[in-house]
């Protein structure tokens, strides 16, 4: 617990020193209620899409609206984003190599981790005398 407070701070140091102050807009668009509504309708069907496929089967038609509704709620929310002057997600700090290289380092390293962790489990629970 301690070190990763200390890490932390530690880490905050070069972020201080090196990130630039942004300064803040003058003049702010209204909240995008329409994409928050339609983030929120990809991230359910994202975080539901496991446990209706396991109850109901992958062949059920509720597991296959559920990733109907997933797929077209993030192709809706991909195209009001490039149009909104206010986005819930701003689609062009994707195009900045800064934000883009860090990001994908960080989702690379997150899939191996989790897969890492699955097979060390699935490992445990396949020899004799072992759980996970």
């Amino acid at each position: 617990y301690w070190i990763s407070g200390a890490l932390t701070l530690v880490g905050l140091v070069p972020v201080r020193m090196l990130v630039p102050e942004i300064a803040p807009a003058k003049h702010q668009a209204a909240f995008d209620y329409t994409g928050a509504m339609l983030l929120f309708a990809v991230i359910a069907s994202l975080l539901s899409l496991p446990t209706w496929a396991t109850n109901f089967g992958k062949e059920s038609p509720i597991t296959w609206a559920i990733v109907v509704v997933g797929i077209s709620a993030l192709v809706v929310l991909w195209r009001h984003s490039k149009r909104a002057p206010n986005p819930v997600i701003d689609l062009g700090i994707l195009s900045r190599g800064a934000f883009a290289t860090p990001s994908a380092i960080y989702w690379l390293h997150m899939i191996f981790s989790s897969g890492v962790v699955y097979s060390l489990a699935f490992f445990i629970n396949s020899r004799p005398g072992g759980t996970a």
